[in-house]
């Protein structure tokens, strides 16, 4: 694969900054390389990925109760443009003029 771990996890906090959901309780990363066997829990994805996220609002929520979650193309490094929460999911984009990620409304 083309990636890191620890490149996934940066690409990640970077859309969670430039999407304003970046605080300083945002911790925890992690992220997992899906492939294999694995797909057949993500009927959505015919390509492997990395499945990263992040624990938010452990003071209002609790340990490892809320997170957000960010597919990245294993291959290509495409973001998903959709994170999925505790609250639903945030739609996104890649905004080129602007060279950063923004929800869509």
């Amino acid at each position: 694969m083309s990636f890191t771990k620890e490149e996934v996890i940066e690409k990640a906090k970077r859309v969670l900054i430039d999407i304003n959901f970046w605080s300083s309780s945002v911790v925890k990363p992690n992220a997992k390389l899906v492939q294999g066997d694995d797909m057949k829990y993500f009927s959505y994805k015919d390509r492997a990925f990395w499945l990263v996220s992040f624990v938010y609002a452990e003071e209002d929520f609790g340990e490892g109760v809320a997170k957000v979650f960010i597919d990245i193309d294993a291959e290509t490094g495409e973001v998903d443009p959709s994170l999925t929460n505790r609250g639903g999911s945030i739609k996104i984009r890649f905004d080129e003029k602007h060279n950063k990620y923004v929800r869509v409304k």
